[in-house]
């Protein structure tokens, strides 16, 4: 019964890696699209203007004033292809994460 949990447990743990290295795959080819094939300058407030024009202006009402200031407009000022870089950095930093076999110990044994 532990074997058949632990099996289950692995195969789950393999589906999520997969997943997220997939994520992570797409992720990165979309910020060097947006690098590669945006318009030079490109930010992230400019990026969200084009796709909605109304996104940013829903953002700062429903956004409390700390998390406006010092989260969101230092994140809009940078380029477009900064936040799906960092996502794919992310993604398979997970993927990684989860790909370790279960249970492995990884510091170093003195002898």
């Amino acid at each position: 019964m532990i074997g058949r949990n632990a099996n289950r447990q692995s195969q789950r743990r393999l589906l999520a890696s997969r997943i997220c290295t997939s994520l992570a795959a797409c992720f990165l080819v979309l910020a060097f699209a947006v690098a590669a094939l945006g318009p030079l300058g490109l930010d992230l407030a400019d990026a969200a203007h084009r796709l909605d024009d109304g996104l940013l202006a829903r953002l700062y009402r429903h956004c409390p004033t700390v998390l406006w200031r010092q989260v969101m407009l230092p994140l809009l000022v940078r380029p477009a292809w900064v936040l799906p870089a960092t996502l794919g950095i992310v993604c398979s930093g997970l993927a990684i994460t989860l790909a370790r076999p279960f249970g492995l110990d990884l510091r170093r044994r003195r002898r």
